[in-house]
């Protein structure tokens, strides 16, 4: 059997909740503003809310951003190619340093849940997403593991 979108959740979540992970919410009902942007028959899979309160929807054809100032596609995941860690350039930006070791530690310090997303048309990054940084990094990695085909299941 194939493991849906919905399942693989599933399945993150209730190992990372083991361990007092909580910024991530399964099969979350949208407020009456994220509503206006659904499209039709679009299921909402997780909500994350980052370490600045804001949220990120991840539905089973892509990525909004809830703030604020409102209600922002960030991508979907057709578009998406490659994404990185903190820096697409992480190794070049540490070896490029006086001294490598101190900079590593200090993006990690102040980087450790970034994200940077590679598209078709340019790069997103996401930023303070606390503990969810490794839920949304193995799920962006899953993605683009399965190829386009199954992308907007």
């Amino acid at each position: 059997m194939a493991m849906t979108f919905q399942r693989w959740f599933e399945v993150q979540v209730k190992k990372k909740s083991r361990t007092g992970y909580d910024s991530a919410e399964l099969n979350p009902s949208p407020d009456e503003q994220m509503l206006r942007f659904v499209e039709v028959g679009e299921t909402f899979l997780v909500r994350i809310v980052t370490r600045s309160s804001k949220c990120y929807w991840l539905t089973d054809r892509r990525m909004l951003e809830q703030s604020n100032e409102g209600v922002a596609v960030i991508f979907r995941y057709e578009a998406l190619r490659q994404v990185h860690w903190m820096f697409k350039d992480y190794h070049r930006r540490s070896l490029n340093s006086s001294n490598p070791v101190e900079e590593i530690a200090k993006l990690k310090a102040d980087h450790w849940d970034r994200i940077e997303v590679e598209l078709n048309n340019g790069v997103v990054v996401l930023e303070e997403l606390g503990p969810a940084y490794a839920f949304v990094l193995s799920f962006l990695q899953e993605l683009i593991a399965t190829g386009p085909a199954t992308r907007t299941r």
